[in-house]
């Protein structure tokens, strides 16, 4: 029995509302995750691109993006869950965040390294890039390159973005 603008009203307080409710659930599988032990196995970390990108096979086609894939990926030793959920997000990240008219392009690359705190910018100049660092036990580490033509993130908000809640 609302008029235009109740109904408006109403909308707003129901969005507002789901809104809060993800947030609430992602604050209580945060809590969850932070005193749980994450159990960790052997991955094959070439098929968990595949597997992740397989997901986006529609919408990669969709929006004609060219996704390259620059194998062979090395094993690492990770939670599978979350693994997977930090590639879609890239990825889709990495789909959806680019200029008008521009056609999305991503290069997923790494290798097996020794040296804490390489960069991606030696490897691809100009191009904003997502590294990953998988530490093993043997003190290697596997670093994973997500680099995209995507419009990337202002300088100002580089130290901040993978603070907690940012």
């Amino acid at each position: 029995q609302f008029d235009e603008r109740g109904r408006d009203y109403a909308q707003r307080v129901s969005n507002a509302a789901q809104r809060m409710d993800v947030l609430v659930q992602d604050l209580l599988a945060y809590g969850r995750l932070a005193h749980t032990a994450v159990p960790v196995s052997r991955i094959n970390l070439e098929a968990e691109v595949n597997s992740a990108l397989s997901n986006f096979s529609g919408e990669i086609e969709a929006r004609g993006a060219k996704v390259e894939v620059a194998g062979p990926l090395p094993p690492v030793k990770a939670n599978a869950a979350i693994l997977n959920q930090i590639l879609s997000n890239l990825i889709s990240n990495g789909l959806k965040f680019v200029p008008p008219e521009t056609r999305p392009h991503l290069r997923i690359f790494g290798g097996q390294t020794t040296l804490h705190g390489e960069s991606a910018q030696g490897k691809m100049q100009d191009v904003p890039t997502f590294d990953a660092e998988f530490v093993p036990r043997d003190g290697k580490f596997v670093r994973l390159w997500i680099a995209d033509n995507g419009i990337g993130i202002a300088p100002e908000y580089h130290e901040r973005i993978f603070r907690m809640f940012e």
